[in-house]
């Protein structure tokens, strides 16, 4: 059992695999369906620790795993009290430990299952009974992340599967409150992580840190989005104001662009204000748009869609936002056209 004594509580995990490999495809729907990505792990036989960034169009885990050598899934639902999470899966105490498990239809135990929706922006351990690489499509989210104080996290980030960034950048401007106790899975055991500094984070994948105080951190990208997680611009010509911050050394600043493979379904536009002039231009945001490459850590932008842009068969969009050290975040913007 974890308590929050890392050398006492992390036990060797029999059958775990951290080898977890993440690919990421984006997929066009009508704007009424809302945009999808496809998101790809490549599970080894055993345990495998997943952070799902897509939330499945439908959540029940029996039509999710259907067809996968995939038999339980696990996800760690907060307790009041300080972290206790079970350290070998293979352990009964689930319930106890505040643990949701879905066991396939084909178990003994499926008379046991507790956790009957899967959702993205989560972690989940998911037992594979041979090497498996899932597929799972679904939308996406901007979520905020809510940290538990003076306890262990189970956590993922959305990392650039080419180039992910270290745990050190990762938690850089976390200050002394997170990313001094990281574990992850290594030959089916809980490993603490001892150098941050030169271990890349993986994209896909679900790790432990230990909080030791109350904090808003939100990773290095923070966005502050209105709304709640996409950029809905109705069928009106609004603007719509994104703040922002960077919270690592990165250099070039905020880039902003469409999803790669994406190209720009419909025009997005970026509001600018000469205050000089008194006069507004709304200038189209291409595939890459950079913020703060003047040095500034935080700021602001609007973003707007004109009705006159639209056609009558428009897709949905994507955004990613990336601090050019392998950090990403990715926003979904919805707009209705006039016409429909």
């Amino acid at each position: 059992m974890i308590h929050t004594q890392a050398a006492t509580c992390f036990r060797s995990v029999s059958g775990f695999s951290n080898r977890v490999c993440l690919a990421v495809v984006l997929a066009s729907n009508p704007l009424q369906a809302g945009v999808t990505r496809s998101q790809s792990v490549q599970l080894k036989k055993g345990w495998n620790a997943v952070h799902l960034e897509v939330s499945p169009s439908d959540a029940d885990p029996a039509k999710v795993f259907a067809g996968t050598p995939i038999d339980v899934v696990a996800r760690y639902f907060r307790l009041i009290t300080s972290v206790e999470f079970i350290a070998s899966p293979d352990d009964a105490a689930w319930k106890r430990e505040g643990w949701g498990v879905w066991y396939a239809p084909d178990r003994e135990d499926t008379f046991l299952t507790d956790l009957h929706a899967i959702q993205g922006n989560q972690t989940y351990l998911i037992h594979s009974k041979e090497d498996h690489l899932w597929s799972v499509s679904g939308t996406v989210r901007h979520t905020r992340r809510v940290w538990h104080h003076d306890s262990y996290n189970l956590v993922g980030f959305s990392v650039d599967p080419a180039s992910p960034p270290t745990f050190a950048q990762l938690f850089e401007g976390a200050g002394a409150e997170i990313g001094q106790k990281i574990y992850r899975l290594q030959d089916g055991k809980w490993v603490k992580v001892l150098s941050p500094a030169s271990t890349r984070v993986r994209s896909g994948e679900a790790f432990w840190t230990f909080c030791s105080g109350r904090t808003d951190f939100q990773g290095p990208i923070d966005l502050d989005l209105p709304g709640s997680g996409e950029l809905d611009f109705g069928s009106r010509s609004q603007g719509l104001t994104i703040r922002w911050a960077l919270n690592n050394s990165a250099s070039g600043g905020l880039q902003v662009g469409f999803a790669p493979g994406s190209g720009a379904p419909f025009p997005i536009r970026r509001v600018q204000r000469d205050l000089s002039t008194l006069t507004e231009t709304a200038p189209l945001l291409g595939s890459g748009h950079g913020f703060g490459a003047d040095g500034a850590r935080s700021g602001k932008f609007v973003l707007m869609v004109r009705q006159e842009d639209l056609g009558e068969s428009e897709e949905g969009a994507l955004l990613r936002f990336s601090d050019g050290k392998g950090c990403v975040e990715w926003v979904p913007v919805s707009v209705t056209s006039d016409s429909d």
